[in-house]
């Protein structure tokens, strides 16, 4: 923590470092979401006060590099992307508020091979190495693909090993039972990121459309997680990193990301409370963390007509 005293503002320039774990079976699009998050990061506008900037540890993303792959593929072993993030106020807004702050993220993005990380909740003693992520990552994103008997056709459909709604339940229950056993009573944020929006028939907010997509039993499930965790639920379309011939998704011309980098941003909003909260105690963490002293981070779109209505204008706008 750094007191700016010229300014009279306080900046949180916080080196802690976080992991952020993915977790899914094959080809439910973990790449994709990875993926989707630099893209849309990266060229975010933001309509409140803060600027915001994602930077590599070699450097400032300009273009989609290494990390951005041109097209999905099965992961075959631990990927591990470290970032840095910013959350910067705006010339214009600085010194307007003096309980405003610059937050900063230092974080690792833990990607594996789907059936690894699935075997792993199965089989935790073979997999130590996920056993620890348990035990330390703050943070966790489930990924959800389209259950197996509502799906279509896809090139890529090679990569998926298909799992029904029930193959999620089981397998959701499982992580989370052996989440509570690592982590000793300790509170992790956990995001449930439904894939695929572009290709999904449902409507309503991300909750209703969890029920209906798979079933209420893991809706009922996931709400009763979050009596001891943290626990959002997304609804996201990461198609779109891809070029456009590249692209698989049924509106091929759109380019940018839908909700793809809002887990990532809630995850960011949580640790930032988590730190107004406990740092520095000198300050009266009430006025910090009001609604008019704490800007929160831009909602998702949780509406699958506004979901459709925001790829028509982002294509419109391409055209």
């Amino acid at each position: 923590m750094e007191r700016n005293r010229r300014k009279g503002s306080y900046k949180l320039n916080c080196t802690e470092r976080y992991d952020i774990v993915l977790w899914g079976p094959t080809g439910s699009g973990k790449d994709y979401l990875m993926n989707g998050f630099f893209r849309q990061a990266q060229n975010f506008d933001s309509e409140d006060e803060y600027n915001y900037k994602l930077v590599y540890s070699e450097g400032t993303i300009s273009t989609p590099g290494s990390v951005i792959n041109k097209t999905p593929h099965s992961t075959e072993k631990e990927e591990a992307v470290w970032f840095n993030f910013s959350r910067e106020l705006k010339s214009s807004y600085k010194n307007k508020n003096p309980y405003h702050h610059n937050h900063y993220h230092f974080a690792r993005i833990v990607n594996n091979k789907g059936e690894d990380l699935v075997g792993a909740t199965q089989e935790l003693i073979e997999h130590k190495g996920f056993r620890e992520l348990l035990k330390k990552a703050k943070c966790f994103i489930l990924v959800l693909d389209i259950p197996s008997e509502q799906d279509t056709p896809m090139p890529n459909k090679s990569l998926v090993d298909a799992w029904d709604a029930n193959r999620y339940y089981e397998n959701v229950d499982m992580f989370f039972k052996v989440l509570e056993e690592e982590s000793k009573g300790k509170r992790r944020n956990i995001a449930i990121c439904m894939t695929k929006a572009d290709k999904c028939v449902y409507d309503g907010d991300p909750w209703e459309i969890l029920a209906k997509r798979y079933n209420k039993d893991l809706e009922k499930l996931i709400r009763m997680k979050k009596e001891t965790h943290n626990v959002e639920v997304f609804y996201i379309s990461a198609t779109g990193f891809l070029e456009e011939s590249e692209s698989n998704s049924s509106c091929p011309s759109i380019k940018t990301p839908i909700n793809a980098a809002m887990p990532f941003f809630w995850f960011f909003e949580m640790i930032e409370r988590e730190r107004l909260h406990t740092k520095p105690r000198w300050l009266i963490t009430d006025q910090r963390l009001s609604k008019k002293n704490y800007i929160p981070y831009p909602k998702p779109i949780t509406n699958i007509r506004q979901l459709r209505q925001k790829m028509d204008e982002k294509t419109s706008k391409m055209e």
